[in-house]
C-alpha cells in the first residue's frame, strides 16, 4: 500500500483521467501526473469519496503518503504548479497542508507554505526562483524544473 490508510475504498465517477490519476498517484509515476495535469484532463482541486470521508483532493493524498517522502514532495510540486489548492478541506475539516503537518512533513509544509511567494517570484525573474527552490528544497530531492512548463515544451 502506498498510502497511509488509502487502499482500494477511494471512489470515483467513471473510469476515466480521475481514476487514471489517482492510479498514478498510487505508482508514483510522475510522468502520467504530468500528463495527466498538463493536458488538464483533470481539476487538480478535484475530490474524490475516501471510504466515509468525502472531499480528498489529489494533494491530499500525495500529503498523506508516508512511504515515499522523495516521490511525495514532487508530486505536491506537480499538484501545486498546476493549482492544487492546499487548503482546500474534506468533510473531516483537513487540508492538505493539515495532513503533512500532522504527518510531521516539514518539507511539504515548507513547499505549500512558500508556494504561492514561488509563483510570484518565477514572473519577476525565473533564474532567482529556480536559485530559491534550491535552497528550500529538503536535502536528497533532486529538483526536476518547471514540471509544468518542461512538459509543455
Amino acid at each position: 500500500m502506498g498510502f497511509a490508510g488509502i487502499g482500494d475504498d477511494v471512489s470515483f465517477s467513471d473510469n476515466g483521467p480521475e481514476r487514471e490519476l489517482y492510479k498514478a498517484i498510487y505508482r508514483k509515476d510522475l510522468g502520467m501526473i504530468r500528463s495527466i495535469l498538463v493536458n488538464k484532463q483533470v481539476d487538480p482541486n478535484s475530490t474524490t469519496a475516501h471510504g466515509l470521508d468525502e472531499g480528498w483532493t489529489y494533494l491530499m493524498l500525495v500529503c498523506s503518503q508516508i512511504s515515499d517522502k522523495n516521490a511525495s514532495y514532487k508530486m505536491a510540486e506537480l499538484f501545486l504548479e498546476a493549482g492544487a489548492d492546499p487548503n482546500k478541506k474534506n468533510s473531516c475539516n483537513h487540508s492538505a497542508k493539515s495532513m503533512a503537518e500532522l504527518g510531521k512533513r516539514a518539507d511539504l509544509v515548507t513547499l505549500i507554505n512558500t508556494h504561492p511567494f514561488m509563483r510570484l517570484l518565477e514572473r519577476i525573474d525565473p533564474m532567482l526562483t529556480n536559485m530559491a527552490k534550491q535552497l528550500m528544497r529538503p536535502r536528497g530531492v533532486k529538483q526536476i524544473g518547471n514540471p509544468i512548463a518542461r512538459a509543455t515544451r
